[in-house]
């Protein structure tokens, strides 16, 4: 993984620490590329990135980005409170609050989210409100949940944003319960915008009122003439069509043989492997994860945490020390 690749800013807080901040780097790049597929692999090279470079702000908010992603809230938590104190920006507010919820204290991420949430630029105002509103959500006040998207701090960004197509799927997941029809108008608009996958608006359409995606842009008058109609339709399954006119209809099976096809596959580029880490990459850079894009990567109805918040190792600790990385520097904290 090329590090000479990362944004200048990361490459000059890198350079500081010598040339260990290569291999710092590495271990950043390999964990942010590996974190969906493995997650315990990329917290194993996240905690060696903090044992060699726990001094360095960007090293400790990527490691609180990604450890988020991989589901480890009580590492995530530590690390995006000490790149707070390091002097990293806001934006990490609504990282820190969620960390919070997930990991059982709701009342604590409430009172975090009100003393930080002044200030802060339109898109992780929104995603603090989303943070927020599931906050309330979880402790039963659907009110509360639904006035923190509807405050002026949120404002009303574009429907087609990133932030405005989030927004919307907050505030659906919100009605739902009181008024399915109004919350399943709305996951389709939300369903039609979202051409980059930020929510599952589509799945909870087709689960919560039994329709099939193609159905989303059923607007089309032509449609009403029975001509038209095709009942191999009948046959798509949901994942087949998304959206309005973006439905993917796969092709019928081709009944050629084997050696017929043959000459049509193409052979996928060659794997090369870490020459430093091991781990295998397909030559694109990787970038620094963006927080906000880690907090898009959840689901907007509830927390990103997978299971019993109660189930995640330990609590988050206030004083970490960072010039040392605490818990990290523990023997066999190392990749390989």
């Amino acid at each position: 993984m090329d590090v000479e690749s990362l944004d200048k800013d990361t490459l000059r807080e890198l350079r500081s620490l010598g040339p260990v901040g290569i291999r710092v780097g590495r271990h950043l790049l390999t964990a942010a590329a590996v974190v969906d597929d493995d997650p315990d692999e990329a917290l194993r090279q996240l905690r060696a990135a903090v044992q060699r470079g726990s001094r360095l702000p960007v090293v400790r908010e990527t490691a609180g980005v990604v450890g988020y992603a991989a589901g480890d809230f009580a590492f995530a938590l530590r690390e995006l409170r000490t790149a707070t104190r390091l002097g990293v920006g806001a934006h990490l507010l609504p990282l820190v609050v969620d960390c919070e919820r997930a990991l059982g204290h709701q009342e604590r991420a409430l009172d975090l989210a009100a003393a930080g949430g002044r200030g802060l630029d339109a898109d992780t105002a929104v995603e603090l409100a989303i943070v927020v509103s599931g906050i309330h959500r979880d402790l039963g006040d659907r009110a509360a949940a639904l006035a923190a998207l509807e405050g002026s701090a949120v404002g009303a960004p574009a429907a087609r944003t990133p932030a405005g197509i989030r927004l919307r799927y907050a505030r659906a997941a919100v009605i739902a319960g009181d008024d399915p029809e109004a919350a399943t108008a709305l996951f389709v608009q939300v369903a039609r915008d979202d051409v980059d996958g930020l929510t599952d608006a589509a799945d909870r359409v087709a689960e919560a009122a039994g329709l099939l995606f193609d159905d989303l842009s059923d607007d089309d008058p032509s449609d009403d003439d029975p001509s038209d109609d095709d009942p191999s339709d009948d046959d798509l399954t949901g994942e087949e069509l998304v959206g309005d006119a973006r439905a993917d209809v796969r092709p019928a099976p081709d009944d050629r043989d084997d050696g017929e096809l043959a000459h049509e596959r193409f052979e996928a580029d060659p794997v090369e492997a870490d020459p430093v880490d091991g781990v295998p990459v397909d030559g694109d850079p990787v970038t620094m994860p963006d927080p906000a894009l880690a907090r898009a990567g959840s689901d907007s109805e509830a927390t990103t945490a997978t299971g019993d918040p109660s189930s995640q190792a330990g609590s988050p600790q206030g004083g970490i020390d960072d010039q040392h990385g605490d818990e990290d520097n523990a023997p066999g904290a190392e990749p390989g």
